[in-house]
């Protein structure tokens, strides 16, 4: 557990050992982690229908509203290096944010590098060589 008024939520992340969650943005922050993650099913949907709903969750486990797979899934995070989803969250991660090599940064730069080399007039004309223009305003 992280205490304190400045305990960030990437240095949660990094002291847990699992996220228990439900469906919201939260997951796609942790997903870099390849930590194991939990999302809430409270309303005990079709397991495959819930990951194809929500695809955050398609590397998750599921918590039914029971609770009944809660010490299964707990006794994960305890045994490490014995997870069988830890290799769909690294297809996952690599879905949403990309290769890990180079990383985000790297390929973030090369791109604006890319742009700059390219020149001012590059990011005013399309592929054809024309100018791009606002489109026409409908009355």
């Amino acid at each position: 557990m992280v205490t304190g008024a400045d305990a960030s939520l990437y240095e949660c992340f990094n002291r847990s050992d699992m996220l228990i969650t439900d469906i919201s943005s939260v997951i796609s922050d942790y997903i870099p982690s390849l930590k194991p993650y939990v999302v809430a099913n409270p309303d005990g949907m079709d397991e495959n229908l819930f990951k194809t709903e929500f695809p955050s969750a398609s590397a998750a486990y599921l918590l039914s509203p029971g609770c009944g797979e809660l010490t299964d899934i707990l006794a994960v995070a305890a045994t490490p290096g014995q997870d069988p989803l830890a290799a769909e969250r690294r297809t996952l991660r690599d879905y949403l944010l990309g290769p890990e090599h180079p990383d985000a940064m790297t390929r973030f730069a090369a791109a604006v590098d890319a742009l700059a080399q390219a020149g001012p007039r590059s990011t005013m004309y399309g592929i054809s060589g024309r100018a791009v223009t606002a489109a026409p305003e409908h009355a």
